[in-house]
């Protein structure tokens, strides 16, 4: 695959906004128009759930969520001014229209080429392969994790998403925002479920949301999982966040702070992270805040959660998995009921949902 870069390019889309990669190092998310307020909440709710994320609780949890570097607004004009000049002199611009209104923070790398020539080996008909290899996005390569699809329809193409906004459902395989499902998984390369096998992804997402449940206490709607490569700066969450002065303050002295995920984590070359925090909604802790974490676990689209009651053997183990971590992570975190009245009735209403 080509290795071509620009100062500023695009790497990525969604209702809120379009991600530009800044460089190599920084992540510049800008609005849509009207979209001003909910790229606001994705940068409020960014901050309140890495601050969760480096609790003694979140930091045990094997996933990474990107520095939050800052908000951009029209009032920054000399910052504007030189973006734009940068991207329109790389060939690329900003789409006309856009407002100055932008979130920066970390980039997350996209999984090495390893992994990507491995995926496309594996899924990728022969007759596309070439022209998947030219294309400059398949470079930007994240893999969704979506335990709770097991569509097989799926296979051959990366992003219902993609496809649509360009007016089509037509087989064409792309590489961005690669959707793993688990009718994927059987012939996933080893490259890409050696260091993350689906057992520990399921885990480590139920850990996640089950912090954001009772420590972030919002409700996860819309957050995406996906597998990456490593992170562009050396303080990402949880791996290379030390614990607090308070915590430090209170041991008797020199004391190893390096934690069995910090080593596990230290020399792998991909792994998970937690991102997309835009219609994300602050819950009471109450059955009425329950009511709304349910109602976003099954609204989050692609799934990336697997379901009780599926008929399907592999998410039901994953199932399991995913609510025995969830409800011990949870002990830690509450000492209320509301975790097992979370996931009670996400069992009922998946009942109710299959007849």
């Amino acid at each position: 695959m080509t290795n071509t870069t620009t100062t500023i390019h695009e790497i990525g889309t969604g209702s809120c906004g379009r991600v530009y990669d800044l460089n190599g190092s920084i992540a510049l998310k800008r609005a849509r128009p009207g979209q001003g307020e909910n790229l606001w909440n994705d940068f409020l709710m960014h901050i309140k759930i890495l601050s969760a994320l480096r609790s003694k609780a979140g930091r045990t949890i094997d996933v990474l969520v990107p520095e939050a570097k800052g908000f951009l607004t029209e009032t920054n004009e000399a910052l504007w001014a030189q973006l734009e000049g940068e991207a329109l002199r790389d060939g690329g611009g900003f789409d006309e229209g856009m407002p100055r209104m932008g979130l920066l923070s970390e980039r997350i790398l996209p999984v090495e080429r390893e992994v990507r020539e491995a995926l496309v080996g594996a899924f990728c008909s022969e007759a596309q392969r070439e022209d998947v290899r030219r294309k400059r996005e398949n470079e930007d390569c994240l893999v969704r994790v979506c335990l709770g699809e097991v569509d097989a329809q799926e296979e051959g193409r990366a992003s219902k998403s993609v496809l649509r906004r360009a007016g089509t459902l037509q087989t064409t395989f792309s590489l961005r925002n690669f959707p793993l499902t688990l009718s994927k998984l059987d012939r996933a390369p080893d490259a890409l479920l050696d260091p993350l096998t689906p057992t520990h992804l399921a885990r480590n997402i139920a850990e996640t949301l089950a912090l954001l449940h009772w420590t972030a206490q919002c409700d996860a709607r819309d957050v995406e999982f996906v597998i990456g490569g490593k992170g562009t700066l050396s303080n990402s969450a949880p791996h290379c966040h030390p614990p607090s002065y308070e915590e430090l303050a209170a041991l008797p002295g020199p004391t190893s702070t390096i934690t069995p995920l910090f080593m596990a984590a230290y020399r792998r070359p991909l792994h998970l992270w937690l991102l997309d925090f835009n219609q994300v909604k602050l819950i009471t802790m109450d059955e009425q805040g329950v009511d709304k974490a349910v109602s976003a676990f099954f609204d989050n689209k692609p799934k990336y959660y697997p379901r009780p009651y599926s008929g399907n053997e592999k998410m039901e183990a994953l199932w399991k998995v995913f609510k025995e971590a969830y409800l011990a992570k949870s002990e830690d975190l509450t000492d209320t009921k509301l975790p097992q009245m979370f996931i009670d009735k996400v069992e009922e209403k998946q009942k109710s949902r299959m007849g």
